[in-house]
């Protein structure tokens, strides 16, 4: 019966225990979801032209304003492929002289892009690159 009652009060403690634990989790787990959330960038529409003008016009003050901002641009597919390192890459036409060559977000399925689809696409901007008359954009974190 001693034992029994101990089995019993064990039993009962632990439970306890991980209904606590449980409660503790949960807590954590909200908290970094709302870290995760807050840590993004606000979304901003962007004109790929405009981004590549302010970059013509002034390159100190256009990476001051556009580097590590999180916007939304269109444009069509041009090619999906794996770049040099391994990792999936898009490179989109937005105008004859304006692309953007974007990294998906890890876990991204690529697989229903294909040249020539017109996608509204997210992303960081990373860097951007003029050369001679063309302007090249780069996203990180991209999504589709």
């Amino acid at each position: 019966m001693k034992k029994k009652f101990l089995l019993l009060a064990f039993s009962s403690l632990f439970i306890s225990a991980c209904a606590e634990l449980n409660s503790a989790l949960e807590s954590i787990n909200k908290s970094m979801e709302s870290i995760s959330e807050s840590s993004m960038p606000k979304l901003q529409s962007a004109s790929a032209t405009k981004i590549c003008n302010d970059f013509s016009n002034n390159e100190i003050s256009a990476k001051q304003k556009w580097i590590g901002l999180y916007v939304s641009m269109s444009g069509k597919v041009d090619e999906v492929k794996e770049n040099t390192w391994g990792k999936p890459s898009v490179d989109f036409s937005v105008s004859n002289s304006v692309n953007v060559l974007a990294l998906p977000k890890t876990g991204m399925n690529l697989q229903k892009l294909n040249k020539g689809d017109r996608v509204v696409f997210k992303g960081i901007i990373n860097d951007v690159m003029r050369t001679g008359l063309s302007c090249n954009i780069f996203l990180d974190k991209t999504s589709f």
